[in-house]
């Protein structure tokens, strides 16, 4: 992959946000839903 696609990858997920699977409380299994970049919170994810 060259630099210019990873860069372009990497900023449409920051711009239109991260998918992630969490649990669906109403129906039951599994949901996707987009993480946007302000929601994520980088000195949490230092500890990790």
């Amino acid at each position: 992959m060259s630099l210019e696609v990873a860069n372009r990858e990497v900023y449409r997920l920051l711009e239109d946000g991260i998918p992630v699977s969490i649990p669906d409380r109403e129906r039951g299994g599994q949901k996707t839903e987009r993480l946007l970049s302000g929601q994520i919170d980088v000195e949490v994810l230092d500890h990790v």
